[in-house]
């Protein structure tokens, strides 16, 4: 199932919209925390996730008949063969004219309208074998106020001196066109642009990792808690910035944040070392926020973090 996520280039939160359409209920939290597990799932569940790839009938019947087997003891039993992953073109909710990637083991772009899951994916490896999706989880008792308010972990005293702001929630604001940074109403992918800070969607949460680092939180009041990072982990410049659930993009998840002078900030993408730019400085709202090469003289890649109060109430990952 991971597999076939992966290369559906669909995100739990496109799935579980693509489920809902078809009259199936995919909680994106319950996708996360099942493709996180190493034991089966329940057959409803992949029932709506092979819908909700782009599976015909057959194939739901064959992913069924496979779960019934793996239930029953037979360990080898595997996914069907030439299972089509397919993708309608409106549904992925892509940025027009972004490249695609490059160096991805999946084939094809992310957001290509249609993939192919080739041959034969053991299911009984997918499920059941320990995985390789880290997904971070919250106690279901684990408030917003808690999760950022910054408690000091065991390794915080071995840390470097940040460099960045101090662990908190912001709205990030480019200085060149005083926008934020936010995600657009109607688009489920969590791709991110610049809009008014008043309706800005959602807020961030700084926090230091290893190495002088920051993760940078998503708050979604919708979708819960998240990362900020870059779309798929690409690497090539115009890559857009992209809100998606925490632990699946490695370095691709994890910035550097630069001080430019002014309580302004370069945000570096650790996995390129580029910077995150509202290209040319742009004043337009919903203009993409991507990254691209570093430059000392580009106003669009300085972005200031506005303080702001944690949100009484951010849906955990774990709920269903």
């Amino acid at each position: 199932m991971r597999a076939m996520k992966d290369l559906s280039g669909l995100t739990y939160r496109q799935l579980a919209v693509r489920a809902e359409e078809r009259g199936d209920v995919l909680p994106a939290s319950t996708l996360a925390g099942t493709l996180s597990r190493g034991s089966l799932p329940r057959p409803e569940v992949v029932e709506a996730f092979v819908r909700a790839c782009g599976g015909s009938p057959e194939d739901v019947d064959r992913w069924l008949g496979t779960h019934r087997d793996l239930t029953r003891g037979g360990l080898h039993a595997t996914a069907p063969k030439d299972a089509t992953v397919a993708g309608d073109t409106d549904a992925s909710g892509a940025h027009k004219g972004e490249p695609p990637p490059e160096g991805r083991k999946a084939p094809g772009p992310r957001w290509s309208a249609r993939g192919r899951l080739i041959g034969s994916i053991s299911l009984a490896l997918l499920v059941v074998a320990g995985g390789s999706l880290a997904v971070t989880r919250l106690d279901g008792d684990e408030t917003a106020q808690a999760h950022v308010a910054g408690a000091a972990s065991p390794s915080a005293t071995s840390r470097p001196a940040l460099s960045g702001p101090r662990p908190g929630v912001y709205r990030i604001r480019s200085a060149a066109s005083s926008l934020c940074l936010s995600e657009r109403e109607g688009e489920s992918g969590g791709r991110v642009y610049q809009a008014t800070c008043a309706k800005a969607v959602p807020v961030y949460s700084v926090e230091p990792v290893e190495g002088g680092a920051f993760r940078i939180r998503s708050l979604h009041p919708v979708f819960g808690y998240g990362c900020l990072g870059v779309t798929g982990g690409n690497p090539r410049a115009g890559a857009q910035l992209m809100d998606d659930y925490c632990g699946h993009r490695g370095s691709a998840e994890r910035f550097q944040l630069q001080p430019a002078g002014r309580a302004r900030y370069r945000l570096v993408p650790a996995h390129t070392g580029a910077c995150a730019s509202v290209p040319g400085g742009s004043p337009t709202e919903w203009t993409p926020v991507v990254q691209l090469s570093c430059r000392p003289d580009d106003p669009g890649q300085l972005f200031l973090f506005d303080s702001r109060p944690p949100p009484t109430a951010v849906p955990s990952i774990t709920s269903n």
